[in-house]
């Protein structure tokens, strides 16, 4: 499945840079272009707010993972909105958080 979402939010560029399925259901690994000077502040920061997701210093950013499931019949949301949705929710957030840049 090859495809890319850029969301630029301020300072902040999030971009798919892995989507794949697991057994568990998929697996999704973004990249957040973030100026080194707010990386940490940003990880601890959205760390707390997304429990589910796991952040990680890469070395132009930081990393995201997140799993998630389609499991329901009645769930109609497709693979591509989930990401689209996980994209956006973080872009929001970023944009509203104090400090350099909405950091």
């Amino acid at each position: 499945m090859n495809w890319i979402m850029l969301e630029r939010w301020r300072m902040v560029l999030v971009t798919v840079d892995e989507l794949k399925k697991s057994p568990e259901g998929w697996e999704l690994r973004l990249k957040l272009m973030i100026p080194d000077e707010i990386r940490e502040k940003a990880i601890d920061t959205l760390a707390d707010k997304f429990r589910d997701y796991s952040f990680f210093a890469g070395p132009r950013g930081v990393d995201v993972l997140v799993s998630f499931r389609i499991t329901e019949p009645w769930e109609d949301e497709t693979v591509h909105e989930v990401v689209e949705t996980i994209v956006a929710e973080l872009s929001l957030f970023i944009d509203k958080m104090e400090g350099y840049g909405g950091l």
